[in-house]
């Protein structure tokens, strides 16, 4: 149970990275 609990908080992290990774290299582009 906690494991999967844990996955769900991380892919809402990773998006949230994700989206910003992105965005930084729309910038420097």
């Amino acid at each position: 149970q906690g494991k999967e609990v844990y996955y769900s908080l991380d892919d809402e992290h990773i998006s949230r990275i994700y989206k910003m990774a992105l965005e930084h290299l729309c910038e420097e582009k």
